[in-house]
């Protein structure tokens, strides 16, 4: 299945339509859908300066799969000169010196950026409704919740407001929004992606990431943002697999894991079309059975911890001297805080000052071992493994699905593990499901030729017409 990174650039490189000429198709598009409330700031300025760089590498011949495609940054990773927020208050007059490392590449390659995308205050939440600047709304339903905290993001891509964007996942955060907005959302393997300008939530989990609206779109945009970075000391050094020329390569002959243990626990909507993603997956020659990964169920404890911990940590510097306004007390100085941050940073302090609770940090870290150790187990009999990206669709407000939102998505996070999301079919109330596709430390190059051959024979059945009106 083509994406529409390969479409466009077609229609771009025959000149049947300009960077310029879509790039305003793509600003006007957000004026229609502002309600969505997907972008915190829209960048008219910086897109029309990429959209020369991109017109000129079209003119000598050297332009890329990216070359004048239009698309978004979640709020937390840096861009020079632009205001970024990571969605808190804390950070309304903030105007980063330099560019997230991704965002760099992107550049390199010609990419137009429209707009930072509103999120969950510094990345904390499941429902992009902390932010400082207001809730996100699903283009699908206004009434549920698109997920978070990468939401902006997705809805953003969802509605046709971008063709792809760079969001970060610590728990979940790309993934979760990604089931519930129909689209196909990659957290790499921990330390792929340099986190080089990536306003830190979680240093041990936080993650750079890719939402579009399909899996060919997101091997390419993997390809051109998975680099080395020599001044991020979590990169991880050595050569770099490419993913987007292997798509087509066919599931024959691999070994998928139905995490049935976990598919269990979610919705019967959803477990019916896992074990239907199953089916197609023996039909496609795989070899496809049930496994059990131990230590999942502690996962959601291990990232709480952790996460928490870090979290509290990261967000001292934000004390009014460098970051943030400062008042006549501590007190004052983080009232810009929302009241999710603020709880998080009163746990994660807990964790870290108490001797009794001292050891709980290095119990989680060593439990974060042990599950590591059990997916290499695993990973020793199968390639692939499949599970529920979510309990069931995005919610509707006051449905009681707090509890289950995180549980499918943190023992990939916590084991530093690749794992993306894509749909996997609709639920009888029209909205879709999502299935997680993981795989062993650096094999993107599998779960993208894995998720490409079910899009490949499924994309009449899972992706949804109608919530993008836009013809691009």
């Amino acid at each position: 299945m083509k994406g529409k990174i390969e479409k466009l650039h077609k229609l771009l490189k025959n000149k049947e339509i300009s960077p310029f000429s879509l790039t305003e198709k793509y600003l006007e598009r957000i004026k229609e859908e502002k309600p969505l409330n997907a972008f915190i700031t829209v960048t008219e300025k910086e897109a029309h300066e990429n959209t020369r760089y991109a017109e000129k590498l079209f003119d000598e011949g050297k332009d890329t799969l990216l070359s004048g495609i239009p698309m978004s940054l979640k709020d937390n990773l840096s861009s020079c000169g632009i205001l970024t927020t990571a969605g808190s208050n804390v950070l309304s007059d903030y105007y980063p010196v330099n560019d997230a490392h991704t965002y760099a590449c992107l550049k390199k390659e010609g990419a137009v950026l429209l707009g930072k995308n509103n999120m969950d205050e510094f990345g904390m939440g499941a429902s992009s409704d902390t932010s400082f600047k207001g809730a996100v709304i699903n283009p699908l339903d206004e009434k549920r919740s698109p997920g978070g905290s990468s939401g902006g993001s997705a809805a953003a891509v969802a509605s046709g407001c971008a063709v792809y964007s760079l969001g970060s996942d610590t728990g979940g955060s790309i993934r979760l929004p990604a089931s519930y907005t129909g689209t196909v959302g990659l957290c790499p393997t921990y330390g792929a992606l340099s986190r080089r300008g990536l306003i830190a939530h979680s240093s041990l989990l936080d993650r750079v990431g890719i939402i579009a609206g399909s899996v060919s779109d997101v091997s390419a945009v993997f390809d051109a943002v998975n680099r080395f970075d020599e001044r991020d000391m979590t990169s991880i050094k050595g050569d770099r697999k490419k993913t987007y020329g292997n798509l087509s390569d066919g599931v024959k002959g691999l070994k998928v894991g139905i995490i049935l243990d976990v598919t269990d626990k979610a919705h019967d909507e959803t477990k019916k079309h896992i074990k239907r993603a199953a089916e197609t997956y023996r039909l496609l020659g795989a070899e496809v059975s049930d496994v059990k990964v131990p230590a999942w169920d502690k996962a959601d404890e291990i990232y709480s911890v952790i996460a928490t911990s870090d979290a509290a940590s990261n967000l001292a510097r934000y004390d009014g001297v460098r970051y943030g306004e400062r008042g006549n007390s501590v007190v004052d100085t983080r009232e810009g805080f929302g009241d999710e941050v603020r709880m998080r940073i009163l746990l994660g302090n807990a964790i870290l000052t108490s001797e009794k609770e001292l050891s709980l940090r290095k119990k989680a870290e060593a439990e974060r071992c042990r599950l590591a150790e059990s997916f290499k187990e695993v990973f020793g009999r199968f390639d692939i493994l499949i599970s529920p990206s979510a309990f069931h669709t995005a919610p509707l407000p006051g449905e009681n699905t707090e509890l289950l939102k995180d549980y499918f998505l943190t023992a990939a996070s916590v084991s530093h593990l690749p794992s993306l999301s894509m749909p996997v079919g609709f639920s009888e109330n029209g909205m879709p499901l999502g299935m997680m596709i993981t795989a062993k430390w650096m094999n993107e190059d599998v779960i993208l030729r894995v998720a490409y051959a079910f899009e490949d024979a499924m994309q009449g059945e899972i992706y949804k017409k109608g919530a993008e009106k836009f013809e691009f």
